[in-house]
């Protein structure tokens, strides 16, 4: 796990700050727009994150996530992207267990890397 640093803020909530940029700059975003997408998705992985750390001994897929910690504001595809870059930060490791997703298809669940 050496691509994050931790970091305690002030709400006593340990979250992390990941070497790599949380959010994907496909559209080459600018200025306050661009700042505000980054931190919507930091704030994602970081959500994602502590689901995981308060729910340790249950595996669970994105739809998962998403059902229990995000409205429907949030992009169910922009919790899928947290789990990518958490995955690839070392935080989560994918299962071999499927379950049904929000569209009827199976989808893997993940949990929190030893």
């Amino acid at each position: 796990m050496d691509n994050q640093t931790e970091i305690d803020f002030t709400n006593g909530v340990s979250i992390f700050e990941l070497k790599q940029k949380s959010y994907h700059n496909t559209t080459n975003e600018k200025g306050k727009i661009l700042s505000t997408n980054e931190a919507k998705a930091k704030y994602q992985d970081e959500k994602v994150l502590e689901y995981f750390k308060l729910n340790t001994k249950h595996p669970a897929s994105p739809t998962q996530v998403w059902r229990a910690s995000f409205t429907i504001a949030t992009p169910l595809t922009s919790v899928r992207r947290s789990f990518t870059n958490l995955t690839k930060a070392g935080f989560l490791e994918k299962t071999e267990i499927k379950i049904i997703g929000n569209y009827g298809r199976q989808e893997y669940q993940w949990k929190l890397k030893n």
